[in-house]
């Protein structure tokens, strides 16, 4: 085996194998440059993956006895028996008066939107279609003077 003399910050000189000041030198860029970063998250990432695993492994050792389930059931909403869903689904000339958009990309208008602003009620009713503009009748020749409604 050889060995390597290298001189540290003193005068003294110590006996260094070779294969030690090649990992010497290796641990040393690792703290380099863009190294640094590299090193830092997958140092990180290790020492998030033993805390996981430690997490784990207590609670092979020590067992959790108990569980909690806690459901809670609305009981103060009516819901509808049958729905109707139209398409489109909102009145959008209606929704740009109120500044909002239906398209996805502009899905963050809701979030601007100033609730407090405008009766919710009011705003649902403008938006959205009733039953008159849902279910189109259609009589002869398209008069409703032909349509006799039996319910």
């Amino acid at each position: 085996m050889r060995k390597m003399s290298v001189q540290l910050g003193s005068e003294e000189e110590k006996e260094l194998d070779p294969s030690v000041t090649s990992i010497r030198q290796k641990c040393a860029n690792c703290l380099k440059g863009p190294n640094l970063i590299k090193t830092v998250v997958v140092v990180v990432c290790t020492a998030v993956v033993v805390q996981q695993i430690s997490v784990c492994v207590s609670k092979l050792i020590d067992v959790p006895i108990t569980t909690y389930t806690h459901f809670d059931f609305n009981k103060t909403i009516m819901y509808p028996s049958l729905t109707f869903c139209r398409e489109p689904p909102y009145k959008f000339n209606k929704m740009l008066e109120y500044g909002l958009y239906a398209h996805p990309r502009h899905t963050s208008t809701w979030l601007r939107f100033n609730f407090s602003s405008y009766d919710l009620d009011d705003l649902w009713e403008d938006i959205t279609y009733d039953h008159t503009e849902f279910f189109a009748q259609y009589g002869l020749n398209g008069s409703m003077d032909n349509v006799e409604i039996q319910s």
